[in-house]
């Protein structure tokens, strides 16, 4: 919180991406750890995502079957997370997520040919 009582968000990712375990996850999102594990579960069973590639886990496999036990999920599945989390946290960071993306920014694509910026709006 600051000094008006408002809540920060401090976002400061490394190596292009974030990482979260499902402790920091409750914290950050004010919900239970099971609320966390049935959040990410259902992420991962829609199949938008591969665990493989946005999770850290462990893996167990018994009877020909695979299962993942997730330590720690990356950027892309907390944003998945965010919308599907109903807690005023929750409700904080899609605020901040909307002000961040309509807020104009200039980037520079690397697709393009160098030397070219582009102002997106």
């Amino acid at each position: 919180m600051d000094c008006n009582n408002r809540a920060i968000v401090i976002f400061e990712p490394i190596a292009g991406t974030v990482w979260l375990s499902k402790h920091e996850l409750a914290q950050l999102f004010g919900v239970s750890i099971q609320k966390v594990n049935a959040c990410i579960d259902g992420v991962l069973q829609a199949k938008i995502f591969s665990a493989e590639s946005t999770c850290r886990y462990d893996l167990f496999v018994r009877n020909n079957r695979i299962r993942y036990d997730v330590q720690e999920v990356n950027l892309a599945i907390i944003l998945a997370m965010v919308y599907q989390i109903k807690s005023s946290n929750a409700e904080i960071l899609r605020k901040w997520l909307i002000e961040q993306l309509l807020s104009p920014k200039a980037f520079t694509l690397g697709m393009l040919t160098e030397n070219q910026n582009y102002l997106l709006n």
